[in-house]
């Protein structure tokens, strides 16, 4: 991922981040806008993938509580896109997409457990610390999960395995989930366990590092190879 690239993500978080200041406390952004700050492989590849959203989740613990989140967000300038497939998205008065969801078991939470331990294992943005965004780990349960609801028939057409593939070479993850709780390395090789049992795991992990050009001497097999070695290591580590 290129320095550019991992600038222009910091700078859109923390537009969002200082717009939504009066709930800033309780989000943690997530999703592929997270993903250039994470990784470090900007000599790796020539061709990120860009996001053109920024995403965030709550650990609102009632119904109520998400409400007043909501109208702190409207109070904000932003406005509901109520046409949407994504029920919690926002526009900012910039124009920036902001998609919001809730963690927890009341109506309109996702009610997932992957969501409350991407939570509790988030990690503060560098020279930010009062921005959380999720850790390597917690993006990898986020984007497995996603992966097993929405991508798991067509691996090489799945972003979300497009962010583990690079997630996976780009960063010291086992060293994340060697530090993480007991029941999240639980998690942790469950996912891998799954994402190494695709059928056609193989041809989606090429696809997706054929399409960011690796930069020689890495090439897609090679990168192949290094990420189902990564998810094996995740595995042994999680027992």
């Amino acid at each position: 991922m290129s320095s550019a690239s991992r600038t222009l993500a910091a700078a859109r978080i923390r537009r969002v981040a200082t717009e939504l200041a009066s709930v800033r406390d309780e989000l943690v952004f997530i999703g592929g806008s997270v993903l250039p700050l994470l990784v470090d492989i900007e000599r790796r590849f020539d061709a990120p993938r860009e996001t053109n959203d920024v995403d965030a989740v709550s650990a609102a613990a009632s119904y109520t509580r998400s409400a007043r989140i909501e109208q702190h967000i409207r109070d904000a300038g932003y406005r509901h896109d109520t046409a949407a497939r994504h029920r919690g998205r926002w526009i900012s008065p910039s124009g920036e997409i902001f998609d919001l969801s809730f963690a927890g078991d009341f109506s309109g939470a996702s009610g997932s457990a992957v969501d409350l331990m991407a939570i509790e294992t988030a990690q503060a943005m560098d020279d930010a610390p009062e921005i959380r965004h999720l850790s390597p780990v917690g993006l990898l349960l986020m984007k497995s999960a996603a992966f097993e609801d929405r991508g798991r028939k067509q691996p090489s057409d799945s972003r979300d395995l497009a962010d583990i593939a690079v997630l996976l070479v780009g960063c010291d993850i086992v060293a994340d989930a060697a530090a993480s709780q007991a029941e999240v390395r639980a998690e942790v090789r469950l996912r891998a366990e799954r994402l190494l049992a695709v059928p056609g795991l193989r041809s989606g992990l090429l696809r997706h590092f054929a399409d960011r050009r690796p930069i020689p001497p890495d090439d897609p097999d090679s990168l192949c190879a290094e990420a189902e070695a990564m998810l094996e290591r995740l595995i042994q580590l999680a027992t």
